[in-house]
C-alpha cells in the first residue's frame, strides 16, 4: 500500500545510510559484466541454447542489482535519478550492441531516410517513399538534423544519441510523474521500475523512430503539466507552463499516438481533480485545452490522414478477425519460420500472469478506497486498459498494436500498482530482493512479448526479417545511391526497399501508384508473362532488384511485400520466380554481387493510363 510520510521517514531512519558513489560503482561494474555476457552471446551468431543462456544471464546481471539498489530508501531524488540513468543507458546499450551501433530495425530505415533528406533539402516535411506518414510528423528528423549541423557529428551517430537522451528523459519524467502523485520517493522508484517492463522498452522504443522520441516527449510534457498544476508560486507555474507548451508542441509534431497519450493522461487527471473539486484544477484544464488545440489543428492541417492510418494498422485487422477472417490465426509466439523456445514462452506468460494479478489486487484496493476520494483513484479506469493490451498480444492481427499500446499505458498501470499494490514490510533487504526478482521477471516477460524471437540474436541472413539485413544488401543500396536520383523508381521486396530507400533518392514503386500489387504479382509469376512486359513499357519502375535468397526459406515475419502484410508464407518463393528476370528481353543486368542482382528497365516508354497515375502524397 501507499507509504505515508511518517512511514517513509521511519524506513529512512531505520535503514543504513547508503553511499551513492559506492552504489553507482557497483551498478557500473555489474552492468559492464552483464553487457559483456550479452556481447559474447551476440558474437556467436546463432540461436542456440548457449546463446540464449548467455543473453538472459547477462540481462539478469544488469537488472537484479539495478532494481535492488533502486528500491533502497535513498535520501535524495538526485541519488535515485543517477541510478535510473545508469539502468536505462545499460538497457539501451543492448540495442546498440545488437546492431553494432548502426541503424538496423525495420522502421529505422524509413526515419534515417527522412534525416538524410532533411539535411540535403532543409525540408523536414519531405515526402518519404518508405513510410509516407513520417513526412507528416518530422520533429525527429528536425531535432537530429539541427544537432548534426550544430555539432558536425555524423548523422547515424547523432540519430542514436538523440534516442539515448530521449530514453533518459522519459525515465526521469516517469519518476517525477509518480512523485507528483504519491509524494513518496520509494513508491516513485517502484513505479519507474515497473515502467522498465514495457513490452517495447528494450528493442522497439530504443530504435531511431518517431515513437521512441514521441513517447519521451509526451511523458515529459505530462510531467510539466502536473508541475504547473502543483506549482506553489506564480513564477514557477509560468516556467512550467512554458516548458509544457514547448514539449507538447514538439510531441505533437513527432508522433500521433504519443500526442494522443499525452492528451488522455491530462484528461484522466483533470477529470479526477475536478471531481474532487481541487482548488487549482483549472490549471489542468488550461494545459488540456492547449494540448487539444495543438493536436487538433496539427492533425487537421498537416496530418489529416493520421486517424485513418491508425485505424487501418490496428483497428481494421481486429474487426476483420471478429467478422470471421481466421486466415491470420496462429499460435502465440510462433512466426512463419521459427518457434519461440518453451523457456521464453513460460517466462513471458508467467511474468504477464503475475503482473495481471498485481493489477487486480491494486484495482481492488483502489476500489475500496474510492469513496474516500484519495488522490490516485482515477487510475482505476486507466489501469483496466493494460490487461486489455496483454490479452491483445494473443489475438491475431493486433499483436503489434497491443504491444505498442502496452508501451504507452504501462505508465498508468505502474502508477496503479505502485500506489495500491499490497506490499507489507517489503522495503527491508528481503523485500527488496523480492522486488528485484519480480522486476527482472517482468522485464524478461515484456522483452519476450515485445520483440520477435528471431530479432533478438544476430544470425546469418534470415528471409523476411528486418533485423538480419547484411552487407550484401547494403552494398546494393550503395550502388543505387550512386547511380539513381529522385526520379527513378524500383521494384523489389519489402526489406530491400527499406535499405535502398533509406540510402538513395530512388522511390519505391509500391508507394507511388494506386495499383500497388504490380511489383508483388510480378515477383510471384513463375514465368515472364505478357503483363510483366506491359508493366515494363509503362515504365512503372526503372530498376528491378532481386534478392536471390528469397528462395531460401519462408519469411520469418510472414510476408515479403508491403501489399501482403498479415499474410503467411507457407513456403519460400520458387527459384524460377527469381531467375525469370534474367531472361526478360527489356531487363538489362547492370550490377550484382553474390546474392543481389540489379536490372535496369530498357523498355520503350508507353503512356501511363489515367487510372494508374502516380500519387504525389499517398498518405
Amino acid at each position: 500500500m501507499t507509504l505515508t510520510a511518517s512511514e517513509e521517514l521511519q524506513i529512512l531512519e531505520d535503514g543504513i545510510p547508503g553511499n551513492i558513489w559506492k552504489a553507482l560503482l557497483v551498478l557500473v561494474t555489474t552492468s559492464a559484466a552483464g553487457l559483456f555476457l550479452i556481447s559474447q552471446a551476440f558474437s556467436l551468431h546463432s540461436r542456440s541454447g548457449v546463446v540464449a543462456a548467455l543473453f538472459w544471464t547477462g540481462f539478469a546481471t544488469i537488472l537484479l542489482p539495478f532494481f535492488y539498489i533502486l528500491t533502497r530508501p535513498w535520501q535524495r531524488d538526485r541519488d535515485t535519478l543517477f541510478i535510473l540513468g545508469i539502468g536505462i543507458l545499460s538497457i539501451y546499450m543492448i540495442r546498440l550492441m545488437r546492431f553494432k551501433f548502426e541503424i538496423g530495425l525495420d522502421d529505422e530505415w524509413a526515419h534515417f531516410r527522412q534525416l538524410i533528406v532533411t539535411l540535403a533539402t532543409n525540408n523536414p516535411y519531405s515526402y518519404n517513399s518508405i513510410l509516407p506518414i513520417v513526412g507528416h510528423y518530422p520533429s525527429l528528423a528536425l531535432v537530429a538534423s539541427t544537432l548534426v549541423r550544430m555539432t558536425g557529428i555524423p548523422p547515424m551517430t547523432m540519430a542514436l544519441i538523440v534516442i539515448g537522451v530521449a530514453k533518459v528523459l522519459a525515465i526521469i519524467s516517469v519518476f517525477y510523474v509518480a512523485r507528483e502523485f504519491s509524494k513518496s520517493r520509494l513508491t516513485s522508484a517502484l513505479v519507474t521500475m515497473l515502467f522498465f517492463a514495457a513490452p517495447t522498452m528494450v528493442m522497439f522504443d530504443s530504435q531511431y523512430a518517431y515513437e521512441s522520441l514521441g513517447l519521451s516527449l509526451a511523458v515529459t510534457a505530462y510531467a510539466m503539466a502536473l508541475m504547473h498544476f502543483r506549482g506553489k508560486t506564480k513564477l514557477s507555474r509560468r516556467w512550467w507552463l512554458t516548458g509544457f507548451i514547448f514539449m507538447a508542441a514538439l510531441a505533437t509534431g513527432t508522433h500521433h499516438l504519443s500526442s494522443f497519450f499525452m492528451l488522455l493522461s491530462i484528461l484522466f487527471t483533470l477529470g479526477w481533480e475536478a471531481y474532487q473539486r481541487d482548488e487549482p484544477w483549472p490549471r489542468l484544464l488550461l494545459t488540456f485545452s492547449i494540448a487539444l488545440t495543438m493536436i487538433g489543428i496539427y492533425t487537421y492541417t498537416v496530418a489529416r490522414g493520421a486517424l485513418r492510418y491508425i485505424g487501418n494498422q490496428s483497428i481494421a485487422p481486429f474487426l476483420d478477425f471478429l467478422n470471421g477472417n481466421k486466415s491470420n490465426l496462429r499460435v502465440p509466439f510462433q512466426s512463419s519460420a521459427l518457434q519461440t523456445p518453451l523457456f521464453e514462452v513460460v517466462m513471458s506468460l508467467g511474468g504477464q500472469l503475475i503482473l495481471a494479478l498485481l493489477t487486480l489486487l491494486s484495482l481492488w484496493e483502489a476500489y475500496k478506497r474510492f469513496k474516500r476520494k484519495e488522490p490516485m483513484t482515477w487510475v482505476i479506469v486507466a489501469g483496466l486498459v493494460y490487461p486489455l493490451t496483454v490479452l491483445g498480444r494473443v489475438i491475431p492481427g493486433i499483436q503489434e498494436a497491443a504491444n505498442r499500446g502496452g508501451g504507452f499505458v504501462i505508465l498508468w498501470m505502474a502508477l496503479l500498482v505502485g500506489e495500491y499494490a499490497p506490499r507489507p514490510r517489503l522495503w527491508g533487504p528481503k523485500g527488496r530482493v523480492l522486488m528485484a526478482v519480480l522486476g527482472t521477471l517482468f522485464c524478461f516477460s515484456g522483452f519476450i512479448s515485445g520483440s520477435p524471437y528471431y530479432s533478438r540474436y544476430p544470425t546469418g541472413f534470415l528471409v523476411g526479417s528486418p533485423n538480419q539485413i547484411d552487407g550484401y544488401e547494403k552494398e546494393a543500396a550503395r550502388w543505387m545511391a550512386t547511380h539513381t536520383d529522385q526520379h527513378n523508381t524500383y521494384c523489389t521486396d519489402r526489406l530491400m526497399s527499406r535499405v535502398i530507400g533509406a540510402t538513395s533518392s530512388a522511390t519505391n514503386v509500391a508507394t507511388i501508384i494506386p495499383w500497388n500489387y504490380v511489383c508483388k504479382d510480378m515477383f510471384h509469376d513463375h514465368t515472364w508473362k505478357s503483363r510483366d512486359g506491359y508493366f515494363l513499357h509503362l515504365r512503372l519502375f526503372d530498376y528491378v532488384i532481386v534478392e536471390t535468397r528469397l528462395s531460401r526459406n519462408a519469411p520469418a515475419d510472414g510476408y515479403l511485400f508491403d501489399a501482403e502484410k498479415g499474410q503467411t508464407y507457407k513456403k519460400p518463393l520458387p527459384k524460377a520466380d527469381l531467375e525469370k528476370f534474367a531472361h526478360a528481353y527489356a531487363l538489362r543486368q547492370v550490377w550484382r554481387n553474390k546474392y543481389v542482382i540489379i536490372y535496369h528497365n530498357d523498355a520503350v516508354r508507353w503512356p501511363i493510363p489515367g487510372i494508374m497515375s502516380p500519387i504525389a502524397q499517398p498518405f
